[in-house]
């Protein structure tokens, strides 16, 4: 069943399009939609030209997440960090910092804190059947995003000249276990990655370097790995429990 984030009950613009003309729902149909962060199910009450109306039905009772992720990408191409936002977007990161760090090469620093890169997480969020969209901050200097880190219960850097501690290795050491509420910090680097200097100024800091396993990923891969790995683990925990 389609998921949607609403404002209001009565919807215009690129949902209704998509809604209406693109997957054709009619009056009486229903979907799910998210209104002020509470999932309902609802069904569709009116359709005229421009817009359509729902009515709440009931409230989907759901288990929510209470792992946040922040994930702080070393700053990359347009092309590449939208893919970024896409994919982490769908596994329920709680925030976004592009972070400028030594390696990166771009001539033009742009802000990713705008409406197309809010639309692209507003889908994943959709997608992945969410209840909240993540948000995008200011592009943070290196050295800055790492002081931020310090109001997160863990941060971890992936480096992939990290001989010893490994993400298992973290995840063993901490207490990211269902239901506690945890915030995590994951700081991945540009295309050149982080410079020792970065790795040292970081782990000064309290955080953990880690690598993810031998293979080397593309960067724009590396976090969907990391994210992937902590919430397999936080789920496994939540059976278990």
């Amino acid at each position: 069943m389609d998921r949607i984030f609403i404002d209001d009950t009565l919807i215009t613009g690129e949902d209704f399009r998509h809604v209406i003309k693109s997957q054709r729902h009619i009056v009486g149909d229903k979907l799910e939609v998210v209104l002020n962060e509470e999932p309902y199910l609802a069904e569709i009450s009116e359709v005229s030209k421009n817009s359509f109306s729902v009515k709440l039905l009931e409230k989907i009772e759901e288990d929510t997440n209470s792992i946040k992720i922040y994930l702080f990408q070393g700053y990359i191409p347009k092309k590449k960090m939208e893919h970024v936002f896409k994919m982490n977007g769908m596994l329920g990161v709680e925030k976004f910092i592009p972070t400028i760090t030594e390696r990166c090469y771009e001539k033009r620093i742009e802000d990713f804190s705008n409406d197309r890169c809010y639309s692209i997480l507003k889908d994943s969020a959709e997608v992945s059947k969410s209840i909240k969209i993540p948000t995008i901050s200011n592009n943070m200097e290196f050295k800055e995003a790492i002081e931020f880190s310090k109001t997160l219960d863990y941060s971890v850097i992936l480096f992939e000249d990290e001989n010893v501690n490994c993400i298992y290795d973290f995840l063993k050491d901490v207490d990211v276990t269902y239901p506690r509420e945890v915030s995590i910090g994951i700081f991945v680097g540009p295309e050149g990655g982080f410079s020792e200097e970065e790795v040292v100024f970081a782990k000064d800091r309290g955080v953990k370097s880690i690598r993810l396993f031998r293979n080397i990923l593309r960067t724009e891969y590396a976090a969907f790995s990391a994210i992937s790995s902590i919430l397999t683990y936080y789920e496994r925990t939540k059976y278990e429990s």
